[in-house]
């Protein structure tokens, strides 16, 4: 099920992460504030239950999606039926 937004890696159109290669490993740190219960409960969620879940990536390319990603899954699907696996 889709939901809003509630940790923001500060990733966008006007903000993107570029990589010429199309190949490596995007890490992001988030402030989570103490007043942010929105965040606190996404955060708190996702150690207690990391299945529900996930992580959507866009491209310039695939501007809907370009994968989703379940937080505790090893596998990730595109529409086009491309996977990409974590180590």
């Amino acid at each position: 099920m889709s939901g809003p937004v509630t940790i923001n890696t500060g990733l966008s159109g006007a903000n993107p992460y570029v990589d010429a290669t199309g190949v490596g490993r995007i890490e992001r740190q988030a402030q989570v504030l103490a007043t942010d219960n929105a965040a606190l409960d996404t955060l708190r969620g996702m150690f207690e239950r990391p299945s529900d879940f996930y992580v959507n990536m866009h491209s310039t390319e695939y501007p809907g999606w370009l994968y989703t990603c379940a937080v505790a899954a090893r596998f990730c699907g595109s529409p086009d039926g491309h996977y990409a696996v974590s180590e």
